[in-house]
């Protein structure tokens, strides 16, 4: 009888023992998380969980637009960087040019992005969100938010600040910008 495989949950577990007995040892110690690395999967894995609480919440029956995920990534940056061009999107939220072309040409056809040329230089053109991807956005929010609350515990005054530090944090790390 085969010993039974590891929880892959169990990230800081050692691995089990091999078919002889022997516990595994060499490249299976080098697997296992510690520390920092332990703390860095659990915030990974905190994020993944709380995205598929927001997934879940079907933005659909908010009433906004029907978008696909590389889209929804270009709105967020537009929205946070009104009169950023196609090139600082794409560099940004690591799209490849085609992709974000594609991806610009679905937004303007549906009445979310406006293409705004660069008085000063004809070659550039700037990116603005329309009233309706604003109205969009506040709609996602809100339901996003309500998603949240539903399913999270009620924060205290000093959860809550950690929660907001911790946003802020993370946000900086995406490249977003503040709040």
């Amino acid at each position: 009888m085969s010993p039974a495989a590891a929880d892959p949950e169990d990230a800081g577990a050692s691995h089990p023992a091999s078919a002889d007995g022997a516990a595994a040892s060499g490249a299976g110690a080098e697997l296992r998380l510690d520390g920092e690395e332990a703390m860095l999967f659990d915030l990974a894995d905190a994020i993944v969980g709380l995205a598929r609480r927001i997934q879940a919440a079907d933005v659909q029956t908010a009433g906004v637009a029907s978008l696909t995920g590389t889209e929804i990534a270009v709105l967020r940056w537009v929205h946070r960087h009104p009169g950023t061009t196609s090139g600082e999107t794409a560099r940004a939220t690591g799209l490849h040019r085609s992709n974000m072309s594609a991806a610009l040409r679905g937004l303007v056809s549906k009445g979310l992005v406006l293409r705004e040329g660069d008085p000063g230089d004809s070659r550039l053109v700037h990116l603005r969100l329309t009233e309706l991807a604003e109205q969009d956005s506040r709609r996602i929010r809100l339901h996003w938010a309500e998603a949240l609350r539903e399913s999270l515990p009620t924060l205290g005054a000093e959860d809550r600040a950690a929660l907001e530090r911790c946003v802020d944090l993370l946000t900086s790390w995406e490249g977003i910008g503040p709040r």
